[in-house]
């Protein structure tokens, strides 16, 4: 799961830096960094020629907003896109699954960009953990 962090002033998507290794993502004007109450993931687990997508949201406080959940995958039989998104309200400590699908092919090909709109700031989920 990804740790998102946010400063107290408002700052263009622009600004997001994202950390390494997949620890979070951080919107930093100054030293201050103030964490946010929700984590998220994307999992893809490998199902021999079947690749199951997840994309989860988790809470420690009740929240609500929107997610856009765009998976594109390329490979030897061609290439597909696939677009979900819509609102979510989550309750203190719900862990929700925001968007899932199957498709053929290797965890390799997919491109997947997952994103949170939530207090009018825009926050892409950079974690994709790889399950066999």
């Amino acid at each position: 799961m990804t740790k998102f962090s946010l400063s107290p002033a408002p700052i263009a998507i622009t600004t997001l830096a994202f950390i390494a290794l997949g620890v979070g993502v951080a919107i930093s004007q100054e030293t201050q960094v103030t964490p946010v109450p929700f984590t998220c993931s994307v999992d893809l687990n490998d199902k021999g020629r079947m690749v199951e997508i997840t994309a989860r949201l988790a809470s420690d406080e009740a929240m609500s907003g929107s997610y856009s959940l765009e998976i594109g995958k390329s490979g030897n039989g061609g290439s597909s896109m696939i677009r979900q998104g819509g609102p979510f309200t989550l309750e203190a400590g719900d862990d929700l699954v925001l968007g899932k699908t199957m498709m053929n092919g290797d965890p390799a090909d997919f491109d997947i960009d997952f994103t949170l709109d939530w207090n009018g700031l825009l926050l892409r989920c950079p974690a994709i953990n790889i399950n066999s």
